[in-house]
């Protein structure tokens, strides 16, 4: 989902922020992608119910670990070197599941908030599109 196309840099833009009003700004970009998942989710499911679940996902998978990588990074994103391997450094976790990934995430980087937004407004998009959209269960 997040991996295609430009939505990495989307992505990335947002681990690397420092702030909420940069988070915000950089999940804004997210919204459309997400948007057109949910619409292509909609319209597969031809009306019938879903149970959408809202994952955290894996950050450090976004973040390149090979230095040479990280090196390349900055000149696609504008952003040091040194502020990409700290967060890496931050991010990295023996357990996710058991970690700050677990459930914490997605609230504090308003990842929840993102998908639900997202999610609502693709379901709007489809249900006006087309009937016998009977609805979603929202987990």
């Amino acid at each position: 989902m997040f991996f295609e196309g430009n939505r990495i840099d989307a992505m990335r833009e947002m681990i690397l922020t420092d702030n909420v009003d940069d988070r915000k700004k950089a999940l804004a970009k997210l919204l459309p992608y997400q948007k057109g998942d949910f619409v292509g989710i909609f319209k597969a499911l031809k009306g019938y119910p879903a149970t959408i679940r809202f994952l955290d996902p894996p950050l450090h998978e976004f973040l390149p670990h090979e230095e040479e990588a990280q090196a390349d990074l900055p000149k696609n994103m504008g952003v040091p070197v040194e502020k990409i391997k700290q967060r890496v450094k931050e991010l990295h976790e023996f357990n996710p599941m058991l970690g700050f990934r677990g459930c914490r995430l997605g609230i504090i980087l308003l990842l929840r908030k993102l998908s639900r937004r997202a999610g609502s407004r693709g379901f709007c998009h489809r249900w006006s599109r087309a009937s016998g959209v009977r609805g979603a269960r929202w987990r």
